[in-house]
């Protein structure tokens, strides 16, 4: 009886239950007997553990078809027809470049935190990293959460491995959302749009950005005509929300991800009046029409902001994309970018924190002897862990390597002893392993760079570990340091005011 279902499974490929049972129906089973055979085929058919389906059907597969492409295609496929809300965070994900800040997904799940009925995000996290669709990673100390390279594969320098997402694309990617996200967050104070003091934006840990139980780019209260009413006597307002992608031309499976979660914010009890608001760089055709038609704002950063912002970007990214280079022949245009980002963030952005270690490489290259790399990558052979190093600068004259680690802080930030020991303890002995073994001559030393002060306690740690260490050599420079070594006449003048503008 199970031979007749494995050869419609070898045939078809994997799929759900109901699929299957509706095809042994069309063979001439009844309902009943078809339903029957699939369970009674459970000793020689895989079920796909961890994801739950609607109407309570099963996602199967053969032993030999468990991770080849037609698996992923029809897995996704599946999830399309009976896991909606799996598969629109895997589209929204996938429109990110398939990687986000794990801290973001909720904003990319796009459903609400508490709702009967409703899976939560991080639920469809937790749900779709057990089955290996979505992956966390950690990339300079902070977790992502990246795409199965089998499902999505973008262009643009993701690497095969998918351990491995160039630096540079996540860099670009958050420095340039934050840029537009703080101008849209002007333009919406400037036209009085607004509660000017309480809009919220992606990057506000004390006042996050979410209206309905949903995870939102950017929400405020207002108090416009349309939105106001009275109750009791009090006014009542309604709220602007608004997500960000600047990846790509939005696709009308985004924009329908976008629809539902607004529907979902409308569907909230007692839930007052939402403006909701789209920018991206470009729209499908498709997309741009049913955003409208459902009573969204789809904006450009072209119509909202002008040719200016749409330069700064590509300036943003031709600039990381090839830094090493255009950093030692032109240092101007990086100081000017780093300004112009600094103007339209402030001075305690997490943004500049991706630039720090841009400025110290520039710094380390006019000032030190010997050849200067970034963002080297390591893996260690028997493992398989990875690291990244911030800053490398080879000597060959002193027969010697230097790791330098960045860490960027806010003006007169801290960093404590638990940051520093994070370092020193995890990525040290991986770093070091790894070089000694590319370069077994050559003495390795460690130096951790912050624009921020140290803990005196993290002091304390780091010079009780420098004691004690043989096979390699440890130091650090904190913003004092900097300061000092910013000093030096090998690093051009203007180089030297931004650095004292932005960093110190």
């Amino acid at each position: 009886m199970s031979k007749q279902l494995i050869q419609l499974i070898e045939k078809e490929g994997p799929g759900l239950t109901t699929k299957f049972a509706s095809l042994l129906y069309q063979n001439g089973k009844s309902k009943e007997a078809a339903r029957k055979q699939i369970e009674r085929g459970k000793k020689v058919y895989k079920t796909l553990a961890g994801l739950k389906f609607r109407t309570n059907t099963r996602f199967i597969f053969l032993s030999h078809q468990y991770n080849t492409p037609k698996y992923w295609q029809r897995l996704e496929e599946a999830l399309k027809e009976a896991g909606i809300s799996y598969w629109t965070a895997i589209q929204v994900l996938k429109a990110h470049d398939g990687v986000v800040p794990k801290k973001l997904f909720p904003r990319i799940a796009g459903t609400p935190t508490k709702r009967k009925g409703q899976i939560p995000p991080e639920t469809i996290l937790q749900r779709l990293a057990e089955v290996k669709i979505l992956k966390i990673e950690e990339f300079n100390d902070r977790e992502y959460v990246i795409c199965n390279e089998a499902l999505f594969q973008p262009a643009d320098g993701i690497e095969k491995n998918i351990q491995t997402v160039p630096n540079y694309l996540i860099k670009e990617k958050e420095i340039s959302e934050e840029v537009i996200l703080n101008k849209t967050k002007k333009w919406i104070q400037n036209l009085s749009i607004a509660s000017y003091s309480k809009v919220a934006i992606r990057y506000d840990e004390a006042n996050p950005p979410v209206v309905a139980g949903l995870s939102w780019d950017l929400t405020a209260p207002s108090y416009l005509r349309p939105f106001r009413s009275f109750a009791n006597s009090r006014l009542k307002g309604g709220f602007v929300v608004c997500d960000v992608n600047l990846s790509h031309n939005i696709s009308i499976d985004e924009a329908n991800a976008f629809i539902r979660k607004c529907r979902f914010a409308e569907a909230h009890p007692n839930m007052r009046p939402v403006l909701p608001i789209f920018v991206s760089v470009e729209y499908s055709k498709k997309a741009y029409e049913e955003l409208k038609s459902h009573g969204i704002m789809p904006v450009t950063l072209r119509q909202l902001f002008g040719q200016e912002a749409v330069e700064l970007l590509g300036e943003i990214r031709d600039l990381l994309k090839d830094i090493g280079n255009k950093l030692s022949q032109d240092t101007n245009a990086f100081t000017s970018i780093v300004q112009k980002i600094r103007q339209e963030v402030g001075s305690n952005s997490n943004t500049l924190g991706h630039l720090f270690e841009l400025a110290v490489a520039h710094m380390v290259r006019s000032v030190e002897v010997g050849d200067v790399k970034m963002n080297k990558k390591v893996i260690d052979s028997e493992t398989n862990n990875s690291a990244e190093i911030d800053v490398l600068v080879e000597n060959e004259s002193k027969s010697e390597i230097l790791v330098i680690e960045c860490k960027s802080k806010a003006k007169r930030g801290i960093l404590n002893e638990k940051q520093v020991k994070l370092w020193a303890t995890e990525r040290i002995s991986l770093i070091f392993k790894c070089l000694k073994s590319e370069y077994p001559d050559k003495n390795i030393r460690f130096e951790l760079w912050t624009n921020g002060i140290l803990h005196s306690s993290a002091i304390e740690w780091l010079e009780s570990l420098r004691s004690e260490v043989t096979s390699y050599s440890l130091g650090w420079k904190y913003l004092d340091d900097l300061k000092q070594y910013s000093q030096d006449k090998r690093i051009e003048a203007p180089f030297r005011n931004m650095l004292k503008e932005c960093f110190f």
